[in-house]
């Protein structure tokens, strides 16, 4: 009975904070002076209970779009022209809807009960000493990463993201004048990209949620554990993800990498000029004044630095200021803690088909004949370990050739620039083989010599298909025999990064198999890496419909 009274209450307020309230500003959005804008809304209504009518009927697309058309004299261009225009409306009635929910949610939800980590902090708390101990030692041992993976074609516009996040607050706030202008604007801005999107525009509209929602709510939540390490990473795909997008050039991946450094130094500087406000006491205002100068100046080689800086101003503040303030330093250092100065890692994706052909062409320098992608499996490993330490000239390269090849220098250049776990993993679609792995290996191994900013980089393979799946056991317990590759796992801690399931998955076997699929896969895996003391971190591979095949 409690769980169907918290229901009937969750409803109510649903009911009357987004529902009732949706009817009000969307008849205040018909109301506004858009072009023919009522005459739009009042066909709207006749066409959605055209297409529910017919849909029921068991009509088709086309023969719903006929059948409202046929009392309406309009040409095929005005017919076009109107259709396109109920995209735009529903449009801005979803971003409307969505912004009511958002501000909503404190009010439907419990922020603070169970499932909450308030709730769970509470109860351990209420144990007593003992589970506390437990957490803390759970939690020392516990981290996650959320990748941020994208399609150009699932932004909105930032102008469009800015609006509607202050459409929210306006919301919470009953700003009625406010929300009145706000969809005012939202109805007159257009929701389409002059140009189509590039990468950069990809990353730089995921860089905007970033810097207003993942920098406040990541500390917050890494604030509440009680722990002296981060638990918590974002990933990142835009500009490393190059797996049949040929415009994510290496080039692209290191623009993506300063513009990551730039917005998490914009964000250090609004807490930096906030504690301005705050740190007024002689010698500690002009430490703060000191950081603020170096991170305009880019003067931060690593975040080290700047964490010692705020660390000497609490020692300051401790010994000389009543320890005033210094939580709004704590504040801050957990996030330069979290973001360092890359803000999310960017994953490198590329496709097990384009290394195998790189492989190629650069084997060719040794053995003009050598058709390497046709050699046995056994054979392409014997080849790739003892040309591993041979030298290649690069100038007479294809362009993919040199473009996989100035990636792989793109790493050690943006891991100089913005740290060295400013990029981590090179994740291999499609893995195959166990030549699959190694060839990404080779390469690291070639392209390092040549180079004086080394890149370092967990070796990722990524099982996708069914039957990739079912190999996956057996081509990562030859490589756990392999002394080459245990030289990798060595200077990565015998840490085993491992991605399952993605598109691939589904498209092969349907999501039930796929899902089932990629659980046995993690048994065997699991179990393999046990036997040889190997500490595997699986990398569910989810998003967009059906979950891409993977995940939990």
């Amino acid at each position: 009975m409690k769980n169907y009274s918290e229901y009937l209450g969750k409803s109510s307020i649903y009911e009357r904070e987004v529902i009732l309230k949706y009817q009000l500003f969307n008849s205040l959005f018909l109301g506004l002076p858009f072009d023919a804008n009522e005459e739009i809304g009042t066909l709207l209504l006749t066409f959605t209970k055209k297409c529910s009518d017919g849909l029921s009927h068991g009509k088709t697309a086309p023969e719903i779009v006929q059948d409202f058309f046929y009392t309406i004299a309009l040409s095929a261009e005005e017919q076009t022209k109107l259709l396109l225009k109920f995209i735009q409306f529903i449009e801005r009635q979803v971003v409307l809807f969505d912004a009511l929910e958002d501000a909503a949610f404190a009010k439907i939800n419990d922020l603070r009960g169970a499932g909450t980590i308030d709730y769970l902090m509470n109860k351990v708390q209420a144990e007593g000493s003992i589970y506390s101990h437990k957490l803390q030692q759970l939690i020392f041992n516990y981290r996650t990463r959320l990748v941020l993976t994208a399609h150009p074609t699932q932004f909105y516009p930032t102008n469009v993201l800015v609006i509607i996040g202050e459409l929210r607050d306006a919301i919470i706030n009953n700003n009625l004048d406010l929300i009145k202008d706000l969809i005012l604007q939202l109805g007159l801005t257009s929701f389409v990209n002059k140009d189509k999107p590039t990468p950069i525009d990809e990353a730089k509209s995921l860089i905007w949620y970033l810097e207003h929602i993942f920098y406040f709510v990541s500390a917050d939540i890494q604030a509440k554990l009680p722990t002296v390490n981060t638990n918590l990473e974002i990933g990142f795909w835009p500009g490393g993800d190059r797996d049949g997008n040929p415009y994510v050039t290496a080039k692209v991946t290191k623009e993506v990498a300063e513009k990551l450094r730039s917005a998490i130094t914009k964000c250090y500087l609004r807490d930096i000029h906030n504690l301005r406000k705050r740190l007024t006491f002689n010698e500690i205002e002009e430490q703060v004044d000191v950081i603020a100068k170096k991170l305009r100046l880019n003067q931060y080689s690593l975040a080290q630095e700047l964490l010692q800086d705020l660390e000497q101003i609490i020692i300051d503040l401790n010994h000389n200021y009543l320890s005033t303030f210094t939580h709004l330093v704590q504040e801050f250092i957990i996030k330069v803690k979290l973001f360092d100065f890359y803000f999310a890692k960017i994953d490198i994706r590329q496709n097990s088909a384009i290394h195998r052909q790189v492989v190629s062409e650069l084997l060719q320098q040794i053995t003009p004949d050598l058709d390497y992608a046709n050699l046995e499996e056994e054979q392409k490993i014997n080849l790739l370990y003892t040309s591993k330490n041979s030298t290649f000239e690069t100038n007479e390269l294809s362009p993919l050739a040199k473009e996989i090849i100035e990636t792989i220098q793109v790493i050690g250049e943006v891991q100089k620039m913005n740290g060295s776990a400013a990029i981590e993993r090179y994740i291999i679609s499609n893995t195959d083989s166990i030549s699959s792995i190694l060839e990404v290996q080779w390469l690291q191994s070639i392209v390092n010599k040549t180079t004086a900013t080394m890149a370092r980089f967990n070796i990722v393979p990524l099982f996708e298909t069914i039957d990739d799946l079912s190999h996956a056991e057996t081509i990562m317990e030859y490589l756990f025999n392999l002394p080459w590759y245990q030289e990798h796992l060595q200077s990565w801690n015998n840490i085993q990064t491992i991605m399952l399931g993605f598109s691939d998955g589904t498209k092969d076997g349907g999501y039930l198999m796929a899902n089932w699929s990629i659980f046995q896969a993690k048994k065997r895996l699991s179990k393999l890496a046990a036997k040889y003391n190997i500490q595997v971190v699986f990398f569910d591979g989810r998003g967009g419909p059906p979950s891409r095949g993977g995940g939990d």
